[in-house]
């Protein structure tokens, strides 16, 4: 006599832990909520996919740093006017920390662009296709070469997507800046 086929299927807190079966997770789910709501009872939701985090960290006019972390997306517009001397090759516009988390992610769409044409600004450390692996951090820079005086328009901007089946919807980056260096 033949033995039925069989799956085995590990559920953790309502979620098939396999990406290959997002369908059956979803179908999943529905039997579960038919199952609750016919007992009268609410449906515990899952528990959103597992983001990554960005670090940002300022210092103060001692060097002494306060740092903070914020879910994606995220967006900030600032004003910088720096003048040094000697004037270096290139400015640190902001230096940034992306936190991995429970899952993979990768990097796309990096772009920086000056709106004026003046410079041609970049991101240190950060390019599409770069893998943000669990529990990673990647350190980046958004910078810019000197623009000898003049206003510039920078901005700034990447994606992560999910990957092994996690989901990364709205997880975008946004920076603009109006620069101004010697």
């Amino acid at each position: 006599m033949k033995k039925p086929a069989s799956i085995l299927l590990f559920v953790f807190a309502g979620v098939i832990a396999h990406p290959a079966l997002a369908d059956a997770q979803s179908h999943y789910q529905d039997l579960m909520r038919a199952v609750f709501e016919a007992r009268g009872q609410t449906f515990p939701e899952p528990p959103p996919p597992p983001r990554p985090i960005l670090i940002t960290c300022k210092d103060d006019f001692f060097g002494d740093g306060t740092c903070s972390e914020s879910d994606l997306p995220y967006s900030a517009v600032a004003s910088q006017s720096v003048s040094r001397l000697p004037k270096p090759d290139v400015f640190d516009i902001a230096s940034l920390t992306l936190k991995g988390s429970t899952a993979r992610f990768r990097v796309i769409g990096v772009t920086a662009t000056d709106s004026t044409k003046t410079v041609v600004p970049y991101i240190d450390g950060l390019s599409s296709g770069l893998i943000l692996n669990k529990d990673q951090e990647i350190e980046f820079t958004l910078m810019s070469p000197p623009t000898n005086g003049r206003q510039v328009s920078l901005s700034y901007s990447f994606s992560l997507e999910g990957l092994d089946g996690a989901s990364c919807e709205q997880c975008d980056f946004s920076y603009s800046v109006t620069f101004t260096s010697n």
